[in-house]
């Protein structure tokens, strides 16, 4: 239910940035759920790593919801980077505003 509701708002956050910058509203609102799972998926990956290379757990005997509080925090962290950078990158103009033959060189 919690990951539900973390969808939710993860995809009206890049919908409503997507259309603050006039960008495709439902194609980054899907793109920023995208990126929470893929953050969840690497979160878990994470945790198993850890937990083969400390010796101190076992994944396959955790059970699914515990390692889904595990990973929803590095889920949020990396969809907050991602939504920061597009944040950024849409705040600032790309490239010239004037052609380059209108700058006067002498």
């Amino acid at each position: 239910m919690l990951s539900i509701l973390l969808v939710y708002y993860v995809g009206k956050g890049f919908y409503q940035l997507a259309d603050l910058h006039r960008k495709n509203k439902w194609a980054f609102g899907i793109l920023g759920v995208v990126v929470f799972y893929i953050g969840m998926i690497i979160g878990v990956i994470g945790i198993g790593l850890y937990g083969e290379m400390a010796g101190s757990f076992d994944i396959a005997s955790m059970s699914d919801f515990v390692l889904t509080l595990l990973s929803i925090p590095v889920g949020l962290l990396i969809t907050w980077g991602f939504y920061k950078f597009l944040k950024n990158k849409w705040s600032y103009p790309s490239g010239l505003d004037t052609p380059i033959d209108d700058f006067d060189l002498e």
